[in-house]
């Protein structure tokens, strides 16, 4: 049998002093849930990690380690360092290696030599020519030197042969950028080659062996200098290396009494829009960067005024003619409109200040009233951006977001180079309006690229419908939500 202390169950008396009552209950025994937390509970309590000093003095005496918890600074750091990445690596990598990219321009080449006129040469001459021509005329050498696949210039650029085309149509296509540049070799190339060859008396003048370049220097000033660097370039080594091979086979292989000065070949400039001093390189981007910033400075202050000031002005019975949300953002959006007027008057009076008068400097096609106009056009698009951005973002966060859109324009849209010898991201500007204000000013200060100004026109109206509406929608909504929240404050 067991014995009765195995079944029983034991009792602990409990005496209460108030009352005098005896209590007896169950005694837990030694592995029951309540002993364990009893015993928990009598043990000592861990000694809690010791903070640093520096920690507990920063948190007492500095802001940002009472307000930044690792979370927050986490994300401080990670956001922060993206943007600056982002920018540093499309702000370089666009304009980190131009002639890398030459072989995106299309550079079009056409070989109009009408050949030899040996009429006035003795046979022997025109034979021993034609040997070391192998049979072609000059034009054509040049066109092998600078096309055939296995030359080094061919892979500069996207050569265009396009032998055979008017001049005039060349430069419309140099006009309308179709194209970079054109290498026009003329119809007498070759004739002034024979010049070169004196008959028995020393050479008395040297003739030059004109290529024409043809090309517009307003369309992109740092891209043309490029490009015509290059050019320079492979026209100089071809002329230095062909002069060199003549004389080396005149001199082994004299023809009667022939001696031949050394061929100077070299590019003569065809600048279709020359640029009158560095300023009008930049007073196009300049305008447009004004007008940009103008418009953060103007949905700023119409931000304050109609969304902050306003409700409260209603709220003291003043501005009462502003009685709906539909009268008080068409009223922000025409002073927004008013504004963009003043302050392309004022980009439009300061580039007339630097040309000295308020009707030269523009293109002929366009007088100073229309470019006013125009310049008022592209100011209302940028309010309208600044004032959408403004109403869905709110005043306190737009204006990043629309600085760095203007960082990132500036970089693309051909504010320094050209989209053609920028990496693939460059390619972003096409869809943004500055890009297209640029352009249209370019055609009305410079003269370039104009046949795009119904196009550049067109996308910069799509900017300004779009944003307007974004504007009024939200920007309405927005002010129900003010004028709502003002009525709550004053019932409470």
């Amino acid at each position: 049998m067991s014995s009765p202390s195995e079944h029983s169950v034991s009792t602990v008396v409990d005496v209460d002093d108030k009352e005098n009552v005896v209590v007896a209950r169950p005694a837990a025994s030694d592995d029951s849930a309540a002993n364990r937390a009893a015993a928990a509970a009598d043990a000592p309590a861990k000694p809690a990690p010791k903070v640093p000093a520096a920690v507990v003095w920063a948190k007492e005496h500095m802001v940002t380690a009472s307000v930044f918890t690792p979370a927050s600074t986490l994300v401080i750091i990670l956001l922060t360092s993206i943007v600056a990445a982002f920018y540093g690596l499309g702000y370089l990598g666009v304009l980190w290696d131009p002639q890398s990219h030459l072989p995106n321009v299309k550079v079009g080449f056409v070989n109009a030599d009408a050949g030899f006129n040996f009429s006035a040469y003795p046979p022997a001459f025109a034979q021993a020519v034609l040997q070391q021509t192998g049979g072609r005329t000059i034009g054509q050498v040049v066109e092998a030197t600078l096309l055939a696949p296995s030359s080094a210039a061919a892979g500069l650029f996207n050569w265009q042969n396009l032998t055979g085309v008017p001049h005039d149509d060349l430069v419309n296509r140099v006009n309308n950028n179709e194209l970079w540049n054109v290498v026009y070799i003329p119809a007498n190339f070759s004739d002034v080659f024979l010049l070169n060859f004196n008959f028995g008396k020393p050479q008395t003048q040297l003739v030059f062996m004109n290529i024409e370049n043809i090309y517009d220097q307003a369309r992109q000033m740092s891209v043309v200098s490029i490009i015509n660097a290059v050019l320079t370039a492979i026209v100089q080594t071809f002329s230095n290396a062909f002069a060199q091979k003549l004389l080396t086979s005149i001199n082994t292989n004299p023809v009667d009494n022939i001696t031949i000065s050394a061929p100077n070949i070299r590019l003569i400039a065809n600048n279709l829009h020359p640029i009158p001093n560095f300023g009008h390189n930049f007073a196009t981007y300049v305008i447009c960067i004004v007008l940009w910033l103008s418009g953060l400075v103007t949905a700023t202050l119409l931000s304050v005024i109609y969304m902050i000031r306003l409700p409260f002005l209603k709220q003291h019975g003043i501005a009462t003619h502003l009685r709906t949300p539909t009268r008080i953002i068409l009223s922000a959006q025409t002073v927004s409109l008013l504004l963009s007027f003043l302050h392309a008057l004022v980009a439009w009076g300061v580039y007339c200040g630097f040309v000295g008068s308020p009707t030269s400097g523009f293109n002929p096609d366009y007088n100073s009233f229309v470019v006013l106009m125009y310049t008022w056009f592209i100011a209302a698009t940028f309010h309208s951006v600044a004032l959408c951005l403004c109403v869905l973002l709110g005043k306190d966060n737009y204006s990043l977001i629309f600085s760095l859109l203007l960082i990132l324009q500036l970089a693309t849209s051909s504010a320094i180079l050209d989209p053609d010898v920028m990496v693939g991201f460059a390619k972003v500007t096409y869809g943004l309006p500055l890009y297209y204000a640029n352009r249209s000013l370019k055609c009305m200060i410079l003269g370039t690229s104009c046949s795009f100004m119904p196009f550049n026109t067109g996308i910069m109206a799509i900017w300004f419908v779009g944003m307007s509406a974004i504007t009024f929608v939200v920007g309405r909504r927005n002010v129900f939500r003010t004028r709502t929240a003002v009525n709550k404050a004053e019932t409470a």
